[in-house]
């Protein structure tokens, strides 16, 4: 059994141990010096790639993996893309050390560490312009802020191209996107029925003056739309058109109505001849 002395990690394989005393956790919990490198990958002169490290054997593996494994998330990243497509290995890429500086991890957390890395690294992908760098390296965020970032800002640059492709899709998909909005607010009705009526119950109670003053002011709005009378098809009174089907429910207008006539049934006469 191997047992590190630092942060109690245990194991029964040796080549795991030794891959937990390269991590940076392990090194910063030691107060180690950490060396750091800035890498590029070449070909045929042209630089492809810059990146960082303090373990260049574990980067160098983890991206020959990713590159050529589909079921990594960065299977579809701009330089594993670039080597496939043009049918390159690692082997055939130059691996270069542009770079070499120490950081002392006992004056540092490791998130200010990596900052500092990053900006080692952003000052040579600023200098040499890789062809395959996506990303800026100095943001200090972690993932998912940097791409909700990243989004705003791809968002703000091309402000005018992706509100003319969304009122573009939305004008030839006008009854697709009709139906799945309303396919959405039914499904989502019935899944939260009690709350929606608990909390429109609860807005009418919070609201009541309100709403009273909007129904008064309207009805002195539209007056004269409101009251206005029309004669009742059955009885000929004039009645105001919203209590038009109350009205001809009631015995005030079926009174006035004529009376059903009555089905003439016509009886046939058979003769019979003796």
């Amino acid at each position: 059994m191997h047992k590190c002395e630092v942060c109690n990690f245990e194991t029964k394989d040796k080549r795991n141990f030794e891959k937990h005393n390269k991590t940076i956790e392990h090194r910063i919990k030691n107060k180690e010096i950490i060396k750091f490198i800035v890498y590029g990958f070449y070909h045929n002169e042209i630089i492809l790639y810059i990146g960082s490290s303090h373990d260049s054997e574990r980067r160098l593996l983890e991206h020959k993996i990713r590159c050529f494994n589909v079921n990594f998330k960065d299977y579809n990243f701009k330089f594993y893309k670039y080597i496939r497509d043009k049918n390159l290995t690692f082997d055939i890429l130059e691996h270069k050390i542009l770079h070499t500086f120490t950081i002392d991890s006992k004056c540092k957390t490791k998130k200010e560490m990596l900052k500092e890395v990053h900006i080692q690294e952003q000052k040579f992908i600023d200098m040499l312009k890789p062809l395959c760098n996506q990303h800026k390296a100095n943001t200090g965020l972690n993932i998912k802020d940097y791409h909700k970032q990243y989004s705003k800002q791809q968002y703000q640059d091309n402000k005018d191209e992706i509100k003319q492709k969304h009122k573009q899709y939305r004008s030839d998909n006008k009854d697709k996107i009709k139906q799945q909005k309303k396919q959405y607010c039914k499904q989502r009705y019935q899944d939260n029925k009690d709350e929606i009526k608990q909390k429109q119950k609860q807005w009418y109670q919070d609201n009541q003056p309100e709403i009273k003053q909007q129904k008064k002011q309207y009805y002195e709005d539209n007056k004269d739309e409101i009251n206005k009378k029309i004669n009742c098809n059955l009885c000929k009174k004039p009645i105001c058109e919203r209590g038009m089907k109350r009205h001809q429910k009631g015995t005030n207008c079926k009174q006035k109505q004529p009376p059903p006539q009555q089905p003439i049934i016509k009886k046939k006469v058979i003769i019979i001849k003796k």
